[in-house]
């Protein structure tokens, strides 16, 4: 992990414990892929540990320990410059309905639709163990396995323990 010495100086203020190694289910995980291929064939981590504005940037957040949080990239991402849990999804939701088939293996409305989710419920539904505890992933309804229609309140938020083999 690269963190600068200003980034482990406020991982050491906010009192994060990062994991050595991811859960082996991460890695296998489809709707939430541990890395991309941008558009000039560059492959981007999903996985690394990022430190994330609660309050954005852009939304005149400042950089203190009370406005900062520990996430993996593709919940930083998928976060994006919105404030609220659900709020990015508003820019997508017209989208066919986050239509995410299957086939198409990520897109960035499947993925700020995973992360709505992740936060509007920041808890595993099974142990509920916390995201401050365990890495957190969603599980479709089992009738649901294509994966086409992708709305936070249709997915089921579980830690990668609960996850089914």
């Amino acid at each position: 992990m690269d963190f600068g010495p200003d980034r482990l100086t406020l991982l050491k203020d906010l009192g994060a414990t990062l994991a050595r190694d991811l859960h082996p289910k991460r890695i296998l995980d489809l709707l939430k892929p541990h890395e991309i291929q941008n558009d000039k064939g560059r492959r981007i981590s999903l996985t690394h540990a990022t430190v994330d504005h609660i309050v954005p940037e852009a939304g005149f957040g400042w950089t203190g320990v009370d406005n900062l949080v520990v996430a993996c990239q593709f919940c930083n991402q998928g976060r994006a410059i919105y404030r609220r849990d659900n709020e990015a999804i508003s820019t997508v939701i017209a989208s066919s309905a986050m239509a995410c088939p299957s086939w198409k293996p990520h897109s960035m409305p499947r993925q700020i639709g995973i992360v709505a989710a992740l936060l509007s419920k920041r808890r595993c539904d099974r142990c509920e163990a916390s995201a401050d505890r365990a890495e957190l992933t969603i599980l479709l309804g089992e009738e649901r396995t294509d994966l086409r229609w992708l709305t936070p309140w249709n997915a089921q938020v579980l830690c990668y323990d609960c996850l089914p083999d």
